[in-house]
């Protein structure tokens, strides 16, 4: 509840005019339109499902349980040609885990992406009301549709620097990216979860040496359909790495995410709204108590 309410009271500090009433109407709003963002959001999700422009499971999680039964049919699982639709170009581990999933129905698969993107963009958020409100762009619901939980990989990356670490290295094996975000202090869960996810890919170890190999046929043109090249991201996310602020680590390992799509940049949009909220809320807390340490 503190957190919801969090910017209503920063509002009310900025501007005196925002009375204790106006303070309580102002969250009553931020309340409706979280309520139609949420609905915004099943409305976009419905409609392209009704008209087919989403498919069910979604395309991506199609490409990939393609690859898990490329793995169990024992052919080739990196095949494809880069920026080609259905090419797969995760790390064994995760070939391996959508191997497992292929001996369950498809629709169970995408919906259990989906709902982890769904928490994923919860705790980037902050809250299921600041989720609500993001709602309201058309964009979330393309993203939590897609099958390719975005927003769980970039939840990844702040609960490593928040929490955990084990989960990071399910996101790095999955965009690589993610990996920057790694603090000292996180390296043992990260080892960990790791370790695990090395193990069990023990009965196909040649899909490492193979999964390399199809990363450095990459096209030096540039191997990813992206938004904004990573020749010009790299060095912004050299100079946020150069801070050693937990923040600025964050964003940068967004930033190197090799395949930064229109969505990738959209949950790091997401992310660095949290970071900028959270650093205000720091600063008026440390306001407050500086100005009961003067009473």
């Amino acid at each position: 509840m503190a957190h919801r309410d969090d910017v209503a009271k920063r509002l009310a500090e900025t501007w005196p005019r925002f009375g204790g009433g106006d303070v309580r109407w102002l969250n009553a709003a931020l309340n409706v339109l979280a309520i139609v963002g949420g609905v915004a959001t099943i409305g976009v999700i419905a409609w392209g499902i009704s008209g087919g422009r989403f498919g069910v499971p979604g395309g991506d999680v199609v490409n990939y349980l393609a690859a898990g039964r490329r793995l169990i049919d024992g052919a080739t699982v990196y095949a494809g040609a880069w920026n080609t639709p259905g090419t797969v170009y995760y790390a064994p581990p995760i070939v391996v885990a959508f191997g497992a999933f292929t001996f369950l129905p498809p629709g169970l698969v995408w919906i259990a992406l989906c709902l982890l993107d769904l928490a994923g963009l919860r705790y980037i958020a902050g809250s299921w009301r600041a989720a609500g409100l993001w709602g309201l762009v058309p964009l979330t619901g393309f993203e939590l549709v897609g099958g390719n939980p975005n927003f769980a990989i970039v939840a990844a990356i702040l609960l490593a620097v928040r929490g955990s670490a084990g989960p990071l290295a399910v996101a790095a094996l999955t965009k690589l990216g993610p990996v920057f975000a790694l603090s000292l202090r996180g390296l043992r869960s990260f080892a960990i979860w790791l370790a695990v996810a090395l193990a069990i890919t023990i009965p196909w170890l040649a899909l490492w040496p193979q999964w390399l190999a199809f990363l450095l046929s990459a096209p030096l043109g540039g191997a990813w359909p992206v938004i904004v090249p990573l020749v010009i991201r790299a060095p912004i996310a050299a100079i946020l790495l150069a801070t050693r602020r937990n923040g600025a680590r964050m964003l940068a390992a967004c930033l190197l995410t090799p395949g930064f799509y229109i969505v990738t940049a959209y949950a790091t949009l997401i992310l660095a709204g949290r970071l900028v909220h959270d650093y205000a809320a720091a600063r008026g807390t440390a306001a407050d108590a500086q100005g009961l340490a003067g009473r």
